[in-house]
């Protein structure tokens, strides 16, 4: 017997307008992966319209607030319960969602981030960090959190480092492994961009899942202009049965 297959995405809009161009073409190249799960980072909460079911991380993550505007957003077509967007006391705000949603694969705990880049409020915003600070702050507080999340449950959005390492300073790749990789799998590492770079942009799932195939989503407009800093991923998972 062949196992459900749960198609999951996710994107960093780079803050487009949900009825620019460029989010018109993100949101087609995200919807011709047929998702049951999307995390969408710097993204509006408007980005998909009436269709599905949206979670939304605080508007307040330490910079200017612009209505509409979240860090992190989780849509799925069935709706959510149990939604936290705190996750824990130590957690910088407004990088986190998580909630439950039925799936094809059954009731999926999921857990959306956008991890602070390196230079997270160090000459911009509070401007009361040093480089990295923010960063390791936050996984810090992650993986004090995520051990008491049930079992079945994915893991995604924007790391804001590249798996494996490539020029991230290995304390930080540590203490990535310390929160997140050492505890799940990560589906995404080892995929490169269409430039040749390891994604920063990630899908990590417990161990009772098994990805079935991954997929880059591209940054690349058919006029060849950039709707993205970032590329996209796409991930096929289903229960490992094995």
């Amino acid at each position: 017997m062949t196992s459900a297959t749960l198609s999951v995405t996710t994107f960093n809009c780079q803050w487009r307008r949900s009825k620019s161009a460029a989010a018109a073409e993100i949101r087609r190249a995200i919807l011709a992966t047929d998702p049951e799960i999307v995390c969408l980072t710097e993204a509006y909460l408007d980005f998909f319209g009436d269709e599905g079911f949206v979670i939304e991380a605080d508007a307040d993550y330490g910079y200017p607030i612009t209505a509409g505007r979240r860090k992190v957003l989780l849509w799925s077509r069935q709706p959510w319960s149990m939604v936290d967007s705190f996750g824990h006391a130590n957690l910088p705000p407004g990088r986190f969602v998580c909630g439950t949603t039925q799936t094809s694969i059954g009731a999926l705990a999921v857990i959306g981030v956008c991890i602070p880049w390196s230079a997270a409020h160090v000459s911009s915003g509070r401007r009361d960090q040093t480089l990295w600070a923010e960063h390791l702050d936050y996984l810090s507080a992650i993986g004090t959190w995520l051990p008491a999340v049930p079992a079945r449950q994915i893991v995604l959005g924007d790391f804001n480092q590249r798996v494996p390492r490539k020029r991230q300073p290995e304390i930080a790749f540590a203490a990535l492994q310390a929160a997140i990789l050492s505890r799940m799998e990560i589906a995404t590492a080892h995929i490169v961009s269409s430039v040749g770079e390891p994604l920063i942009d990630h899908i990590c799932h417990s161990r009772d899942l098994v990805p079935r195939s991954c997929a880059v989503l591209t940054n690349i407009a058919a006029d060849g202009s950039e709707i993205s800093d970032h590329v996209g991923v796409n991930v096929q998972l289903s229960l490992n049965i094995s």
